[in-house]
């Protein structure tokens, strides 16, 4: 059973919805390249949000979460690897994951229809205050 940590997916899981679009929130800096600190997962009637939080945890949140900021861009992520593969797709599984010291710093997330047609695996992970984004 998940912990309240990762509740928003439960509702997911729960409900088989489909995911239907992906967003990022950007920190737009003129020195550095831009930083994901937020991705925005809509799925059917469910929304998942997971930011970089300031102690380089992980965040995991629902519809309500808000991030109003000037100096953060949103942009739509959908079409871009590895969410094209996920679009359309259930949420098969969803994993924690804690690092050595003991901090919830990521989670993966597995879409497809089944087991044997698993699709696409992502890993969310945070490091130095921004979400990296990879295939697993």
């Amino acid at each position: 059973m998940m912990g309240t940590k990762t509740e928003p997916f439960s509702a997911v899981h729960e409900s088989g919805d489909c995911l239907e679009s992906v967003h990022g929130y950007f920190f737009v800096d003129q020195v550095c390249d831009d930083l994901l600190v937020a991705v925005r997962l809509k799925f059917d009637d469910e929304i998942v949000v997971l930011t970089a939080e300031e102690d380089d945890t992980i965040g995991v949140f629902g519809p309500s979460w808000r991030r109003d900021s000037e100096d953060v861009e949103l942009r739509g992520l959908s079409g871009t690897p590895p969410w094209t593969s996920a679009i359309g797709k259930p949420l098969l599984w969803s994993w924690t994951m804690t690092n050595q010291l003991g901090y919830f710093d990521g989670v993966q997330i597995q879409f497809g229809t089944n087991v044997e047609n698993a699709g696409v695996q992502v890993q969310l992970l945070v490091v130095a205050s921004e979400i990296k984004v990879r295939i697993i």
